[in-house]
């Protein structure tokens, strides 16, 4: 390609390159202005399926990393050792913060409030299991895990207080005890199978 040093051919390479760049704008405005809306995200699993299928596995494998045992020796220490083993954990920990997401899905949203702050925490929780694994710092594992344990605690506490964990053999939940709480979709407002607010 030859290059010119006169001003009017200089313009013209400027406008050759100003006029794609309108183009591709002007593209990328009419395909945004086309009225197609995206395509939405549809839930597979209800709430108790995502709970026992997907994030509880996730929390017990994150929670079964790193620990302490008391035996008739003294304590023992579990802690990954491989890079296998921290894998997992890093892997678990995507799940839990990615659950988090999936409960603000469409389609399990109890409510606008609290369900969303609480789905928030696990997100937030999940985060921070990650930067502890991606660390490599085991007692950050273990903290982590804590927050991890208060997000699905809390969450418990105000939409199955019933239960102990989804899965866990004590508890009385029935099935889906989770749907306990309906959204008045008028008002935004909860109610209990009674009509409680």
């Amino acid at each position: 390609m030859k290059i010119s040093n006169s001003p009017k051919e200089r313009g013209r390479v400027r406008l050759t390159g100003i006029s794609l760049a309108a183009v591709a704008f002007a593209a990328g405005l009419a395909a945004a202005c086309s009225g197609e809306a995206p395509e939405r995200p549809v839930a597979v699993a209800d709430v108790t399926d995502l709970m026992i299928s997907v994030l509880e596995p996730a929390a017990e494998t994150y929670w079964d990393g790193v620990g302490e045992i008391l035996v008739e020796e003294g304590v023992h220490l579990i802690r990954p050792l491989t890079d296998d083993d921290w894998t997992a954990l890093r892997n678990a920990a995507f799940i839990l913060a990615e659950s988090g997401n999936l409960l603000m899905m469409d389609g399990r949203v109890r409510d606008r409030g609290d369900w969303m702050a609480h789905s928030r925490d696990m997100v937030d929780a999940g985060r921070l299991a990650l930067e502890a694994v991606d660390r490599r710092d085991a007692d950050a594992v273990f903290d982590a895990g804590a927050e991890v344990y208060y997000a699905c605690r809390d969450c418990h506490a105000r939409y199955a207080a019933e239960t102990l964990r989804p899965s866990d053999p004590r508890s009385t939940a029935p099935a889906d005890s989770l749907g306990a709480v309906a959204e008045d979709t008028s008002t935004g407002d909860t109610t209990d199978d009674q009509g409680n607010r």
